[in-house]
């Protein structure tokens, strides 16, 4: 009974979360994300501690509580890339500096995530190279960027030379101060 309970309560968590990040709630499906990640993690190194032991922490059999905290974050980690893709999505489009900022910040602990479940996913075979850190985040942002005007700048009407570089001049002031 216990158990089901547990499973009920963990699943209507990942649908909120999922309901979040449909919604662009992306600061509340951060933290419950990283609340998760901190979970499975401290699971994982106490029950590694226990390993030569029959059982958990508290002497029960292991299998359900990893399984179930480990089935959660795998959940969530697929939710992370839903996210990350939905902020790139959102920084590739027109958006005002606020709007911007906002999505910077969240895309920077989104990727401090999926670094997370890449080191895990690869052992923690040592110091890898981190994808929030190393200037990754600051190549996204000018690559979606410079998509969106690259689209913008292809809508103008081509007339005349001289009328295009005007509408491209123009364009492009509207587009610097929006962002």
């Amino acid at each position: 009974l216990q158990g089901d309970w547990s499973s009920d309560v963990c699943s209507s968590d990942l649908q909120l979360m999922d309901a979040w990040v449909k919604l662009q709630a992306y600061e509340d499906a951060i933290r419950l994300a990283s609340f998760v990640q901190k979970l499975a993690h401290r699971h994982k190194v106490l029950y590694a501690a226990k390993e030569g032991d029959s059982g958990g922490p508290d002497g029960r059999k292991k299998g359900k509580g990893i399984e179930l905290v480990s089935s959660i974050d795998k959940d969530v980690e697929k939710i992370v890339r839903v996210l990350y893709r939905q902020l790139v999505q959102a920084m590739s489009g027109s958006m005002t500096l606020p709007v911007c900022v906002r999505t910077v910040g969240h895309l920077r602990r989104v990727l401090r995530l999926k670094d997370t479940y890449m080191q895990r996913s690869m052992g923690d075979a040592g110091p890898t190279r981190s994808t929030a850190d190393n200037g990754a985040l600051s190549r996204l942002f000018l690559k979606c960027r410079s998509k969106f005007v690259r689209s913008e700048l292809a809508k103008l009407k081509q007339d005349g030379p001289a009328d295009y570089v005007v509408q491209c001049i123009d364009k492009e002031r509207v587009l610097l101060s929006d962002v």
